[in-house]
């Protein structure tokens, strides 16, 4: 009963948090999931927030909006492993070969705690920032380019 007082209360600061940068999304309550797009260079990015009561977290999720071709999935994988391993510090891009999607994911976990707006909000940013920045770099190797 408790985790589900407090996994409300997180669902309520992400939404405030969004709320405070006046972002249009769409919600579901029942799951604790709000979903937007916003308007970037050189794709949008898209977000879906989540907090999981099972784990105690709140999960940011931003699908890039390209596939992979099922001919260059292995080696897609291989330079998507290397460009992690070398340069992200929070998150990482998620391949699925078999739907050639690539999603760029991290998470807050709240067990026994509350996590600030500040925080969600800091944590969006990185989202953003990280998605936009590599976004290009990843278009171009979903193609085949190095």
């Amino acid at each position: 009963m408790a985790a589900d007082y407090i996994a409300d209360r997180m669902y309520a600061y992400v939404l405030q948090a969004m709320d405070s940068l006046k972002i249009t999304y769409s919600r579901s309550d029942e799951k604790r999931m709000i979903e937007f797009t916003e308007e970037a260079s050189p794709f949008p990015i898209k977000y879906r927030i989540a907090v999981r009561n099972a784990n105690h977290t709140i999960s940011f999720f931003s699908e890039l909006p390209f596939r992979v071709p099922d001919r260059l999935s292995e080696w897609f994988a291989k330079r998507l492993a290397q460009l992690v391993y070398d340069n992200l510090y929070v998150g990482t891009f998620d391949f699925n070969p078999a739907k050639g999607n690539i999603v760029f994911r991290t998470e807050l976990f709240y067990q026994e705690s509350l996590i600030s707006t500040d925080t969600i909000l800091l944590t969006k940013a990185i989202v953003e920032d990280t998605v936009t920045k590599y976004t290009e770099a990843l278009f171009r190797l979903s193609r085949g380019e190095e």
